[in-house]
């Protein structure tokens, strides 16, 4: 969340001063209309700040409710309030940014501190040039109003602390879990690599319970931290944390956020804990580096925690197996029907596509065949091995299907090759048939219609 909302307004980075006077002035306005509103605790110690997040909940009045009043109506009332100079409405389910001016007995002193977040989360471009003050400054408030109490307390509970879900995000990923807006997901393996989307199971949004899950401290979580290393400290204590102890002449490495060993899958059995240091950041994910580059916070944690706890011999344990912690989850959340159903399911589909794809149309062959021949034969293969239509009166032997719903592919693979010239003569005739149908029905339909219209006539006349 940086303050690069408003690309023809110049937004600086705010120091703490400036941050916490319009934080709490903000407040108190917004709270006059609004059953909750609150600000999500920051990471520690940072130096400055993109832009302020307020977030809101129960409207007291229809002209801070857009559920009853249109979203850019809302929206201006908010921001004339709150004196902005502009403001943008955003779509349905985002927040709207305001941008109010800077405090006129408060000048622009930021700092090129080391713990700056870098261009790309909030600092515009030439803010170096327009930092002397020749150009008019402004804030960036981001207020978001959610519809639910559910929906808004999570939010304070996922944007808590800045950058702490990235590093609990690198740590319990490779368990099969994902914290996103939505809540805590356990992700199907065989599943994730070709749809991410649908391998993610539900388990819950309840905070207590998720941090409980991941063995943190709830309690703790609501307070703010006075350092990063504190906040290091508490992420590290996830019973899911640990360190990869990194061998001498390269033995041992693994992917920084490399996959827990998957049982049956050898190509994935690695023994992979957090690397860290230079040989843990250039095997970081996309997205993990992607982070590296943007969020300060995230980068000492790979460049500094993680190796130094590795010289101190601390955190070299797994104490857990991807295994294990699915079927904690299959317990306590109750999900295991869910689980194999989406993956019993997704594994039927994969094979319907492989059948349709692989093996019928895979078998018939394409050189030297006319087209027309070819889209027959494979149409009405489709038709008697998948869809239940007979092959000359009786159903085959290949079509049938196991408990699990699967086809034996061999077998259908044997009857395509040696079948396929038959299949398009009988799709050909079929098609044929099937032509002849339809014109004689069209030509029904035009003469019933036809004598409706007589009849019509002759009542008129």
């Amino acid at each position: 969340m940086g303050g690069s909302a408003f690309i023809d307004l110049f937004t600086p980075r705010m120091p703490p001063d400036i941050y916490n006077l319009i934080l709490s002035q903000t407040l108190t306005t917004i709270q006059k209309h609004f059953t909750h509103v609150s600000s999500p605790i920051e990471a520690p110690g940072k130096a400055d700040f993109g832009d302020i997040d307020i977030l809101c909940h129960g409207p007291l009045t229809p002209p801070y409710n857009p559920s009853l009043t249109p979203k850019a109506k809302v929206t201006e009332t908010i921001a004339k309030e709150l004196g902005a100079k502009s403001w943008i409405v955003g779509k349905s389910m985002q927040g709207m940014n305001l941008a109010i001016p800077w405090p006129d007995s408060h000048p622009d002193h930021s700092t090129s501190d080391e713990n700056h977040e870098t261009p790309g989360e909030g600092e515009g471009e030439g803010e170096e040039e327009r930092a002397g003050g020749e150009e008019e400054r402004f804030i960036q408030l981001d207020i978001h109003i959610f519809t639910s109490l559910k929906q808004y307390n999570w939010e304070l509970f996922h944007a808590a602390h800045g950058d702490l879900w990235n590093i609990l995000g690198s740590t319990i990923r490779r368990f099969g879990l994902t914290v996103n807006n939505l809540g805590l997901f356990l992700r199907i393996p065989d599943i994730e690599l070709l749809d991410r989307k649908k391998s993610m199971v539900f388990l819950t949004d309840d905070s207590t319970t998720i941090l409980d899950f991941l063995g943190l401290d709830p309690e703790r979580w609501w307070c703010r931290f006075e350092s990063q290393d504190e906040m290091f400290e508490y992420a590290a204590g996830c019973r899911l944390f640990w360190i990869k102890e990194v061998m001498e002449d390269g033995e041992g490495e693994g992917d920084v956020v490399g996959e827990i060993p998957i049982e049956g899958n050898r190509e994935r059995e690695t023994n992979a804990g957090q690397e860290g240091g230079e040989a843990g950041k250039k095997k970081l994910k996309h997205n993990d580096r992607q982070r590296m580059d943007k969020r300060p916070i995230f980068r000492t944690w790979i460049e500094d925690f993680i190796p130094k706890c590795r010289e101190q011999g601390r955190f070299l344990e797994m104490r857990s197996s991807r295994e294990q912690v699915r079927d904690e989850a299959f317990e306590k959340f109750g999900v295991r029907e869910e689980f194999d159903t989406r993956l019993r399911e997704w594994k039927l589909e994969r094979h319907k596509d492989e059948m349709w794809r692989g093996v019928i149309k895979g078998s018939v062959p394409t050189e030297d065949v006319d087209p027309q021949f070819r889209a027959a034969s494979v149409r009405f293969l489709r038709a008697v091995l998948m869809d239940g239509e007979l092959w000359e009166g009786s159903p085959l032997k290949e079509a049938e299907r196991d408990g699990e719903g699967m086809w034996d592919l061999e077998a259908v693979r044997r009857f395509v090759e040696g079948n396929w010239e038959e299949a398009g003569r009988l799709g050909m005739v079929f098609q044929q048939k099937r032509a002849l149908e339809s014109m004689k029905a069209k030509a029904e339909k035009k003469a019933t219609l036809a004598g409706v219209e007589k009849v019509e006539l002759k009542a008129l006349a």
